[in-house]
């Protein structure tokens, strides 16, 4: 039979070889967290890098305002007027230019049209902001034009002539017929759209600009509104959207290696005491029976007292409760604690571990020892 000696020293050795292991599994995981960290940074930026397709728009519109002979002015207002008498105003001619440019040519499709939206407004305040529309009729100047093309580069320029004394007439005629207090405006919309399909990747851009000029006004300004210079670089959305939840799952898989990895070296640095039967049975008798037991710090010495050894913990809780005694715990060596109630001159000692010699052979006649009984157990915590 192998002695105390040596189970614990194959128990410290058994835990050892725990925590080595341990902690060489978790050092393990976090190299692999890093190696696995620098491939998704480096190959994700790589893949990206490899879908895009980068183009740029440019606009550049204008308008003139063409005059009927007056006094005044000639066909046209000067150079340096920038506002104009609406009275003399036969047209305004628009023109929208439109250029796409893209890094590589693929097949693409251009599309555009020019649209003249007159509409009646009203306003209990002043400003463009409150103003609600009243009556709007629509005018296509440009009808939808379409094109496909393998190339690099788009342009279009478009030209409207705007009829401004005929659609004054529809604002006013609204107006007067129905005695109300509207004003009108008319807005010229330019819409170009650009699709088409780059290496699976789905592009669509689409551009819309707008000149707006007052029909109820004496004087008026055209106001343009557009994007003079527009760079964008194409990813596939759903492309984009299945590597994005790619690298979410792959961030909370790596988040869980490293938190494992960290928990077994961490648990593995940490010394633990072998903790042997005799020390899970002390600590389970304390732990459920503390408050019905007197520690003392010395070995208890039973020379003069009878010793009465009992089979098992519950015996001696069934004599404490009869006798309503203390339980006395006292150490016995450096593994046996025993456990002592005292009644007269006779010590029922209940005893758990190895002590490290045989006292109780020297202090006890040997005729003397019995087992003690008793009629009703108690349950074992």
């Amino acid at each position: 039979m192998m002695n105390r000696s040596t189970i614990e020293t194959s128990s410290m050795a058994s835990s050892t070889y725990r925590r080595t292991w341990a902690i060489g599994v978790g050092v393990a995981l976090l190299i692999l967290v890093a190696v696995l960290a620098v491939f998704l940074w480096w190959g994700g930026s790589r893949a990206v890098a490899a879908e895009d397709y980068a183009y740029k728009i440019k606009q550049n519109h204008r308008f003139d305002v063409n005059y009927s002979d007056s006094s005044f002015f000639g066909a046209k207002p000067g150079p340096d007027n920038t506002a104009y008498v609406t009275d003399l105003t036969e047209s305004i001619r628009a023109v929208f230019t439109y250029n796409f440019e893209a890094e590589q040519p693929a097949d693409l499709q251009h599309s555009y049209n020019v649209t003249a939206t007159v509409r009646s407004k009203y306003s209990l305040k002043s400003g463009e902001e409150s103003s609600s529309n009243v009556w709007t009729k629509q005018f296509q100047l440009i009808n939808e034009s379409k094109a496909w093309s393998n190339t690099k580069q788009l342009t279009a320029q478009p030209v409207v002539e705007i009829p401004l004394p005929e659609y004054r007439q529809l604002v006013e005629e609204f107006r007067t017929a129905l005695a109300l207090p509207t004003g009108g405006e008319v807005v010229v919309t330019f819409t170009s759209q650009v699709t088409g399909d780059i290496d699976g990747h789905k592009l669509r851009d689409s551009k819309v600009s707008t000149m707006t000029v007052p029909l109820d006004q004496q004087i008026y300004q055209p106001v343009l509104k557009y994007d003079k210079l527009a760079e964008q670089t194409l990813l596939d959305e759903a492309a984009t959207e299945s590597s994005l939840l790619d690298k979410r799952m792959a961030l909370i898989i790596l988040i869980g290696l490293a938190a494992g990895g960290s928990w077994l070296v961490y648990h593995g640095l940490q010394r633990r005491p072998v903790r042997n039967s005799y020390q899970r049975e002390l600590d389970k008798i304390y732990r459920y029976h503390d408050g019905i037991i007197i520690r003392a710090s010395q070995p208890a010495n039973l020379s003069s007292r009878t010793v009465v050894p009992v089979v098992t913990f519950d015996d001696l809780l069934n004599l404490s409760e009869e006798t309503q005694s203390p339980i006395v715990s006292a150490p016995a060596g450096p593994t046996a604690t025993k456990f002592i109630i005292i009644q007269a001159d006779v010590a029922y000692v209940f005893t758990i571990g190895r002590e490290v010699s045989d006292e109780i052979d020297d202090l006890i006649d040997p005729k003397s020892i019995h087992r003690t009984t008793r009629p009703h157990a108690r349950k074992k915590s």
